[in-house]
């Protein structure tokens, strides 16, 4: 165990990344309680601000200070634009889509920073401020000017806020407006000019906290991009109201993360500590409660028609009708299948991996579409859930001989109990709290996975050798043991998880599905064990997200702890949205733009920065414009060409003046 000694320069250096932390958690707080908005695009501003700063003082030789503003009025101008455009179209749909449409403006910012500064020149970026090379000392402790003015940078921001929320009437129309939108503006108050002023006001603290980042952290798009976790942590702990709370969980945050790093046993965990606290933090203070949305309110509230399955028993005509549709997708389903199987005898090698790994990405992209689209639960914790699925298959495949069919269903059992445990104390919450929370578990579930690594063979529980030298490949089944035959097994696995999904839509856990969704005060009147059928759609959700995982380790062969990544679940949400998360024809197009997309760009030569980009502006577009996603925007526009091709004339109108 470390001494004392150990711990003090380490109890500096988490004081200074709490500051930033708090800066960042008060912008996050602040934005929200005046639009509404929780703006995870936060860290990407920063770091674009950053990244131009370096341009500037590397390759144009501008001073640096004044690179350093023009960095934070970058981030300051960015966020307002954003503000203005997007989020005033996106006013009124509810906190979560506005919560969600920043994640696009994420994508963007990320694929647009790697597509500018990539890193395939070796040359190394850095930003050091030109008070890292003073300071003073307490005791043998050398403190930087840097991590002084990083805390109290931190402890200004705080006390500012604070007042300005409390003492100025820009504040009060901030605080009334945090109440009541609409009433606020009736009243008088300029809320788009206050909600102006908050926007801008938080990029001006993005910027600052990029800089800073940059300095103390490295200059790393991705990195700087994430860092924004902890200070998001801070905030949720703060209930996204408290500024003197956000303030405390920064500091916390930071400190914990600091001190667990000279004890050798937990600092590769350090990095778990923004998850398990605000996690912990969620789950204790909306105890016996939901967190602060309406009752019966949609968290994807957005111009699209409600789910069509009624809440009430149908009638024998409406039974039919469900017959004849399932009936109907699962002949779709089959054709689809069997058009697909076909392919692996003519396609290359290449081209039947990324069919397989899309076919599996549609099972979790279904997970999705039943858990948002069809009960209005938001989850960011299926890759997590796909990556415990891959465990549970791969320590299978190597410690026993059971059939690989066998050890799916095992996978999916397994990641069916956690999505229920998960879904016991996240159901506490709703809308976005419940996005968070399991954003969180998952960031956690993910940490602990790339510590303990993935099995690779070995003896004990775990199954890892770390003295390995050559590591054996997961097996497959003998009947697919290649390529093309592993490809038609997962088509097959693939078809029965959309059957089993189709089953429970069309059957009374559907119907219930949508009585909650619709309402859930609703549902309760009628009769509706609500709290039974959420964990029954997390547990069928996680249960097809196992199986994927299973089926992964048999496509994979070998994993690792870099194919699941916290931020993997953000992306999945975006595309999941742009396919469409309301139908389960979304979940194949997801599957399609998520794997077999990105195959068709490398072979092609075209960089897979664009299609971050690409991602980013279709998530922004399908919010706004299609928040039925291609699966129902497609469709739409053809039958609209068709009519304007072959345009319907009623029998009795007047064509050139004579009656047909």
């Amino acid at each position: 165990m470390p001494s004392w000694q150990d711990f003090q320069p380490f109890i500096v250096t988490g004081l200074a990344f709490g500051g930033i932390y708090a800066l960042s958690g008060v912008g996050l707080v602040v934005l929200y309680r005046a639009t509404g908005v929780l703006y995870l695009a936060f860290g990407a501003v920063g770091a674009f601000g950053a990244l131009i700063s370096w341009q500037l003082i590397h390759a144009a030789g501008w001073n640096q200070w004044l690179a350093y503003l023009v960095c934070v009025l970058v981030a300051g101008t960015l966020t307002l634009a954003y503000g203005f455009v997007f989020g005033a179209v996106l006013a009124g749909r509810g906190s979560l889509v506005n919560t969600v449409a920043t994640l696009g403006l994420t994508l963007l910012l990320l694929g647009l920073m790697d597509l500018l500064w990539t890193t395939g020149g070796g040359q190394a970026r850095a930003i050091t401020l030109p008070t890292d090379g003073s300071g003073f000392s307490i005791g043998q402790v050398e403190v930087t000017w840097t991590q002084l003015i990083a805390l109290s940078v931190g402890v200004a921001i705080t006390i500012s806020a604070s007042a300005f929320l409390r003492l100025t009437k820009l504040g009060t129309a901030m605080r009334a407006m945090a109440g009541d939108r609409e009433i606020t503006a009736i009243l008088g108050v300029p809320v788009r000019r206050v909600a102006a002023v908050a926007w801008f006001g938080c990029g001006l603290l993005a910027g600052v906290a990029g800089i800073l980042l940059a300095d103390l952290v490295a200059l790393d798009a991705t990195t700087l991009t994430f860092l924004v976790i902890s200070a998001l942590a801070a905030s949720l702990i703060g209930r996204l109201r408290s500024i003197m709370v956000t303030f405390v969980a920064a500091i916390a945050i930071g400190l914990v993360d600091a001190l667990l790093t000279p004890i050798n046993s937990l600092s590769s965990y350090r990095d778990i500590t923004p998850f398990v606290l605000a996690a912990a933090a969620l789950l204790f203070l909306n105890r016996g409660r939901l967190a602060s949305v309406q009752p019966g309110a949609d968290p994807m509230a957005v111009s699209t028609p409600l789910p069509p399955a009624p809440a009430l028993p149908p009638t024998a005509s409406q039974r039919h009708i469900g017959r004849r549709a399932l009936v109907r997708s699962a002949l779709t389903v089959a054709l689809i299948a069997f058009v697909v199987v076909v392919l692996p005898s003519v396609l290359s090698l290449y081209y039947v991996d990324a069919l397989t790994q899309s076919a599996i990405y549609a099972i979790v992209a279904l997970g999705l579409c039943l858990l948002a689209g069809r009960v209005g639960l938001v989850s960011l914790g299926q890759v997590a859930v796909l990556a415990l699925g891959a465990w549970v298959a791969a320590r299978l495949l190597f410690a026993t001989s059971l059939p690989f069919a066998l050890v799916l269903l095992t996978a999916g059992l397994a990641t069916m109990v956690l999505g229920t445990l998960v879904g016991l104390p996240a159901l506490r919450m709703s809308g976005m709290y419940l996005a968070l929370i399991t954003l969180m578990l998952a960031g956690a579930i993910t940490v602990v996975l790339a510590n303990t690594n993935f099995p690779n063979g070995g003896s004990g529980f775990l199954g890892y050798d770390a003295t390995a030298t050559v590591v054996p490949a997961i097996r497959r089944p003998a009947i697919a043991a290649t390529d093309p035959a592993f490809l038609r097994y997962t088509l097959i696995v693939t078809v029965i998880m959309f059957l089993l999904v189709l089953v429970h839509l069309h059957t009374r856990p559907g119907r219930a599905w949508a009585a909650i969704r619709q309402s859930e005060a609703a549902a309760l009147a009628a009769g509706i064990n609500t709290t039974l059928y959420k964990l029954w759609a997390f547990a069928l959700a996680s249960f097809v997200t196992g199986v994927a995982g299973g089926l992964l380790a048999g496509a994979s062969r070998y994993l690792y702890s870099t194919q699941f990544q916290t931020q993997d679940s953000i992306t999945l949400l975006a595309v999941v949205l742009i396919g469409g998360i309301y139908t389960l024809r979304g979940a194949v197009i997801a599957g399609l733009l998520m794997q077999l997309l990105p195959a068709l760009t490398q072979n092609w030569g075209v960089s897979d920065d664009w299609l971050l980009i690409l991602f980013g502006v279709g998530l922004l577009q399908t919010l706004i414009t299609a928040p039925g996603g291609l699966a129902d925007q497609v469709p739409r526009d053809l039958a609209r060409l068709g009519r304007a091709t072959y345009p319907v004339v009623r029998v009795g109108a007047r064509v050139g003046g004579e009656p047909r």
